[in-house]
């Protein structure tokens, strides 16, 4: 079971395992953002409330300037859509520090996308089966 896209970055979600006494779902997820001569690769594993999931999931089918994110328990990792005064936009944003703060690591990726885009999105969303 997995989400796949491709545009406007390359987007893999797969569930590793789920849990039943906070509904949730262990996910893995790997991102690959090409801009002009750039790379920028990501991999997380993270827990994702069922809740959130289905909130996200409502939000795709009506985008609103209150952004609805994807994102784990921790708030380290989010994807979000929402509607602004360019249009739609997707939004990647991840954070993480190490015990003390001595490491810290930010990413933050917006990008304006069309309808289109927002369909192949939604499907993929859609398609996946929910069992809670």
């Amino acid at each position: 079971m997995d989400v796949k896209f491709e545009n406007p970055f390359e987007f893999q979600l797969d569930i590793l395992e789920s849990d039943n006494h906070i509904p949730s779902l262990k996910v893995c997820v790997r991102i690959l953002v090409e801009q002009f001569q750039h790379k920028h690769q990501y991999e997380g594993c993270f827990w994702v409330e069922c809740a959130v999931w289905d909130s996200f999931l409502h939000a795709l089918h009506s985008p609103s300037a209150d952004a609805v994110s994807l994102h784990d328990m921790s708030e380290n990792f989010a994807i979000s859509i929402k509607n602004t005064e360019k249009g739609l936009a997707l939004e990647w944003r991840s954070a993480k520090k190490d015990v003390g703060a001595k490491r810290q690591i930010a990413t933050n990726f917006i990008s304006f996308i069309d309808g289109e885009v927002l369909e192949e999105i939604r499907q993929q969303f859609d398609n996946f089966p929910t069992w809670w």
